[in-house]
């Protein structure tokens, strides 16, 4: 049996607030030196509608936040449309502090299914999607030497190898913690707004209309808070006091919270 020799690096990535990119970066360009290199920013509608086929002998790098313990659900689905061949992979996961639940599994079974060997993972926090004193000052410097040193254990690991095996130790239960219901939330627009169409270009699942940005559409939104996040003059808010209540609490619980970053390799 031949040693698998990697030709190429491909990086796929959903980030709405843009701190899973900032780590995975990381994580890939320790990989991959000097390796050609391919990046898919699936957090776009189009990019996740294209098809993308990986070869045995290329490296999948895939990473998400997880949104309330699982994979996030949207239309188009994340990662259906990669595909690969015995493809050996390594999945990142980002929360912000409360935990992951069951993503690093779910996530592991999802690119099975389409043809890939995740053999390593890790998870690290973020700052809270929610809340920016959930999680509050990471990824830090030491989060991001971290990320460089499981880059050399992935490296390692490849080195020599004449086939990946699955990793078998990621923590989470199947069946897999159940999905909230719908809230039908969706963040509204204030007078600050600038009409700057930032919210628009960023929305992952087009729920915010080209002719009428002040709009959010309920059946697409799936709070992932990007256009919050991202809107230069903060215009855009969840204006919802029970919602407002859930945050309160989450920051209660979870703001004092710091877990180191969990590799699994």
């Amino acid at each position: 049996m031949e040693i698998i020799k990697i030709s190429k690096v491909r990086l796929a990535y959903f980030t709405p607030i843009m701190l899973t990119r900032t780590l995975v970066y990381n994580i890939a360009f320790g990989v991959g030196k000097g390796l050609p290199n391919e990046q898919y920013n699936l957090t776009s509608v189009k990019e996740r509608e294209r098809l993308h086929t990986l070869a045995e002998d290329e490296l999948l790098i895939a990473a998400l936040p997880t949104f309330g313990g699982r994979a996030p659900v949207m239309e188009p689905p994340l990662f259906r449309n990669l595909r690969g061949s015995n493809t050996p992979a390594v999945v990142m996961v980002t929360y912000g502090a409360r935990g992951y639940d069951d993503t690093l599994l779910e996530t592991q079974a999802i690119l099975h299914e389409q043809g890939f060997v995740v053999f390593a993972g890790a998870a690290f926090i973020t700052r809270h999607a929610l809340s920016p004193l959930v999680g509050q000052g990471r990824p830090n410097m030491q989060d991001t030497q971290t990320a460089r040193a499981f880059a050399q254990q992935v490296l390692e690991t490849l080195e020599g190898a004449e086939q990946m095996e699955a990793y078998t130790g990621f923590p989470g239960n199947t069946p897999y913690k159940p999905l909230p219901p719908p809230s039908g939330l969706t963040p509204t627009t204030n007078e600050k707004c600038v009409l700057c169409m930032q919210c628009f270009r960023w929305c992952p699942v087009d729920a915010i209309p080209y002719n009428d940005p002040n709009h959010t559409v309920a059946g697409r939104c799936i709070l992932c808070h990007g256009c919050i996040v991202r809107c230069p003059v903060k215009a855009r808010t969840v204006e919802d006091e029970g919602f407002r209540q859930r945050v309160a609490q989450l920051e209660e619980t979870c703001a004092g919270l710091a877990p180191e970053p969990e590799l699994f390799i």
